[in-house]
């Protein structure tokens, strides 16, 4: 290395030379040799002691702390088939180093992925659009299990000179806690930097029975996992958040409006979409419930049906903006059919239309209102409307259910009205001890994740 060469490349070198030396020392940017061995020795025998039993925790813990939430409803590092629900939960799975992907050679990431979405256990998966996999780079693994390991040799030198297990001089503990901070840094983004597969299976339109897969690489320069993860499942439309109802119109043609029927229960659309890889998966059920809402207003997409008795549809709603509540009774109705439906209840109101009050000489001259007793006085406008009622609390899901539809429906639907809910619980025991300890934190703590403006105690 010449004299001249930049002050960058001197600094590599001398981490590289500290890295494989056994008697070069370091403090405070100053490097020398020592006729005592540094612990680089000490580090070498401890890190061929790890396995995978040991890398493989250490991996799993980097993941959780890198991989939040977010679109999904679970994550599932590392986890058997059977310990995957089959839910209508969005969920991401990571497979294991064993299961590595690349694109140059056969490896076990399709095929660890297809068994999980294909079974659940010894039982056959159900809601297979539900899942999404993230594996490794198969070309990384090596160097990650070397980053991990070095950094757990590390941290266990750190651990036993800290309990005087090991027998360290100030210099040299030091040393071995500055190198296991910077191991641990380097071993977290190797393992960013490794997962970066995510496998989205799929169905084709011309091959409905046949699972492909759709490989999206995360560049090694994504500063967020998670974020990236979403970010391309967004753009790829391989997970949609908000969907528009003349899609939901498409796929209920092309599936559902099919051999005469002219409509479908609207929950049955919504397992479908869990099931099936040829349909779009949303990421969640309120993604449908918005979409059904969002089409109410028009005539174009379909019309809504809270049930139906014999040839009547109840409730049925077409073409008036509405808000929707996602329940196994509602229905789906074609547009082209909802019209026909409309027309027909028209004509039936219109033969049903009374004919006008005779007058007592029965000549057929409508009888006067201050004859009928009506007056002139005009209708009393009212602008509130306030209710209370008692809610069985065995009882109180389908209670409250049965008052949103018969009273909360028709008070929002009415143009230019506003609806608040404020829902008022008080509950009393008996019991001596009152409620107990395990009963009050949970209470609380479920209230406080509803957002209860009060809930106390006394």
């Amino acid at each position: 290395m010449l004299p001249s060469a930049s002050l960058a490349l001197f600094h590599d070198s001398l981490q590289r030379l500290q890295d494989k030396l056994y008697y070069l020392n370091t403090e405070n940017e100053r490097y020398w040799f020592n006729v005592h061995p540094n612990l680089r020795r000490e580090m070498e025998d401890r890190k061929g002691r790890y396995g995978m039993d040991q890398v493989q925790p250490f991996i799993k813990s980097c993941l959780q702390g890198v991989l939040k939430q977010g679109m999904f409803g679970a994550r599932h590092i590392f986890a058997n088939t059977g310990d995957i629900p089959d839910d209508e939960q969005l969920r991401l799975v990571v497979l294991p180093l064993c299961d590595a992907y690349s694109k140059n050679m056969d490896n076990h990431a399709l095929t660890a992925a297809r068994t999980i979405l294909e079974q659940r256990g010894d039982l056959p998966r159900q809601n297979r659009n539900r899942l999404i996999f993230l594996a490794p780079e198969y070309d990384a693994t090596s160097r990650l299990l070397d980053q991990v390991k070095t950094c757990l040799a590390w941290q266990s030198i750190v651990t036993d000179s800290t309990e005087e297990r090991l027998v360290l001089d100030t210099l040299q503990i030091k040393n071995a806690r500055k190198a296991a901070e910077n191991a641990f840094k380097v071993a977290k983004c190797s393992v960013m930097e490794a997962f970066k597969w995510l496998l989205v299976p799929y169905c084709g339109k011309n091959s409905l029975a046949e699972t492909l897969w759709e490989k999206l690489s995360i560049p090694s320069s994504a500063t967020n996992l998670m974020d990236e993860i979403e970010r391309q499942l967004r753009e790829n439309e391989l997970v949609i958040e908000r969907w528009a109802p003349i899609h939901l119109r498409t796929e209920l043609q092309n599936w559902f409006w099919k051999n005469g029927a002219s409509q479908q229960k609207a929950l049955d659309v919504w397992q479908a979409m869990c099931r099936y890889l040829y349909l779009p998966r949303l990421s969640n059920k309120g993604v449908f419930a918005q979409t059904l809402t969002d089409g109410t207003g028009s005539r174009d997409f379909f019309a809504l049906a809270q049930g139906q008795e014999g040839e009547k549809f109840l409730g049925f709603i077409f073409g008036k903006a509405s808000l929707v509540v996602l329940d196994a009774d509602l229905l789906l109705i074609a547009p082209e059919h909802a019209a026909h439906y409309e027309n027909t209840l028209k004509a039936a109101g219109s033969e049903e239309t009374p004919p006008a009050p005779m007058t007592p000489s029965g000549q057929g001259k409508p009888v006067p209102d201050s004859v009928r007793g009506g007056g002139t006085a005009s209708q009393k406008i009212v602008r509130r409307f306030i209710g209370n009622v008692a809610l069985d609390p065995l009882i109180g899901k389908s209670d409250s259910q049965k008052i949103f539809d018969e009273v909360i429906q028709h008070l929002y639907e009415s143009s230019g009205s506003s609806v608040s809910i404020t829902l008022e619980i008080q509950a009393e025991t008996s019991s001596q001890d009152g409620f107990t300890s395990s009963i009050q934190r949970i209470v609380k703590e479920n209230s406080q994740q509803l957002k209860f403006t009060i809930a106390e105690f006394e």
